[in-house]
């Protein structure tokens, strides 16, 4: 009846050692039967890792409400894929810290045509009201998006300095970049937050950048 009560627990992981075995899916699955209520934090920090090593702890059946990663440089397609999928009616808070360098970080490629995961994440995950990404390039279109499919939002974290517009045109014989959609070219500025974010932030009490 005591161990029924237990609530949250908190995982720390700092280093990937070879020789750590991952905790099997049906524990994880006898633990949420026994403690329904049980939500799991994992902190990351300096563990400079691949996704493959990232899965061996966040295994799918853990019922994880809060992701915090600290310095590890490894924000990436896969791992918010795999967020999206499998704790998308778990997780409450995301929060990944990086130093700010120039050029900034990417967790994808901003020039490809499939839909942003961080955009994804937030649409999938109906509970997530935390969110914070520093160090990595977010292209301010997407931000608007995220406050736009998760309006419960309480904390929407990102760096000013991050924060990139992107426009498509051609430049002119004398360098001038003329703006147009059918453009070959791609503008784009850094550290620019036009009114339409701030005006999305401010409505919906959101923390912002």
């Amino acid at each position: 009846q005591q161990s029924a009560s237990l609530k949250r627990l908190i995982v720390h992981v700092c280093e990937f050692r070879s020789d750590t075995q991952p905790i099997d899916e049906t524990v994880w699955h006898s633990i949420a039967s026994i403690m329904p209520n049980l939500r799991v934090a994992v902190h990351m920090l300096n563990a400079h890792e691949t996704f493959r090593k990232y899965s061996r702890v966040l295994r799918p059946g853990m019922p994880l409400s809060h992701l915090r990663m600290y310095f590890c440089s490894s924000l990436n397609v896969d791992l918010l894929c795999y967020l999206s999928v499998h704790y998308r009616s778990t997780l409450e808070c995301l929060d990944v810290i990086d130093s700010v360098t120039e050029p900034a970080l990417r967790y994808h490629n901003l020039f490809r045509a499939e839909p942003d995961p961080l955009v994804l994440l937030a649409w999938q995950c109906k509970k997530l009201t935390s969110l914070t990404i520093l160090g990595y390039e977010v292209l301010e279109v997407n931000l608007l998006a995220i406050a736009k499919l998760r309006p419960q939002l309480r904390r929407l974290n990102v760096c000013a300095d991050c924060v990139m517009t992107l426009q498509y045109g051609h430049l002119q014989m004398n360098r001038q970049f003329v703006e147009d959609e059918d453009g070959n070219d791609a503008f784009i500025q850094y550290g620019i937050c036009t009114n339409s974010i701030q005006t999305i932030v401010s409505r919906n009490n959101v923390c912002g950048v």
